[in-house]
């Protein structure tokens, strides 16, 4: 499933080349017993751009473990968002921004920084417009849209998926928010087995709307 593999000139841990007789080596398994997500560690291999040298450090880790949970929680940021007064022009301007330095950044020999900083800076606009009150609905899911194409391209992974659903189904997993929050623990309960019937699991977090996880 994989069209292109490319990799970077040569990876090295703290400044040097991993080797037996050094006893640095690093497996995947071992970064993840650190207590590094997958995804972090994802980011971190992303980082640099393929031609060069990736010194796979502690700094870099945790910084992309900071960049993962910021690329994770800006669905269920923008799921948050009531509708405001906005007009969707403004979304427009900082969407088709983004796409084009996207574009642009891995059209250029796959600059990856390049193109992650456009994700980065969408993301902000975004954040601003929704912060001044001016971000509606159909904004909201046009940001959404946007970002889950930069998604599929970089593999930026899901922590929620309630884009994926309909209307319908939207309303039924925000309607168990509710029920939730007011401790109606059976009424919650009803709604969530009526969605698993549908093969829609939710995953309660303790800091914001559930996970949903669509069978793919």
């Amino acid at each position: 499933f994989v069209k292109y593999w490319v990799h970077c000139e040569h990876l090295i841990l703290e400044g040097e080349k991993m080797s037996k007789s050094l006893g640095n080596i690093k497996l995947l398994k071992d970064l993840i017993g650190d207590g590094y997500s997958p995804e972090a560690i994802r980011l971190a291999l992303l980082s640099t751009h393929y031609r060069s040298k990736l010194d796979l450090t502690e700094a870099k880790l945790k910084e992309a473990e900071k960049n993962a949970s910021k690329l994770m929680d800006y669905d269920l940021a923008i799921w948050r968002i009531k509708d405001q007064k906005g007009r969707v022009k403004d979304v427009d301007y900082i969407l088709i921004k983004a796409k084009q330095q996207f574009e642009d950044g891995l059209d250029d020999d796959l600059n990856i920084s390049k193109a992650m900083a456009a994700i980065f800076d969408m993301m902000n606009g975004i954040y601003k417009l929704r912060d001044s009150g001016v971000l509606r609905k159909n904004g909201a899911q046009k940001a959404m849209d946007q970002y889950n194409k930069f998604r599929k391209v970089i593999g930026i992974p899901y922590r929620g998926m309630i884009f994926g659903l309909s209307d319908e189904l939207i309303e039924l997993v925000e309607e168990r928010e509710s029920l939730r929050k007011k401790k109606k623990w059976e009424e919650a309960d009803k709604i969530r087995d009526e969605l698993l019937k549908q093969g829609i699991i939710l995953e309660d977090v303790p800091d914001g709307p559930p996970i949903v996880k669509i069978p793919q």
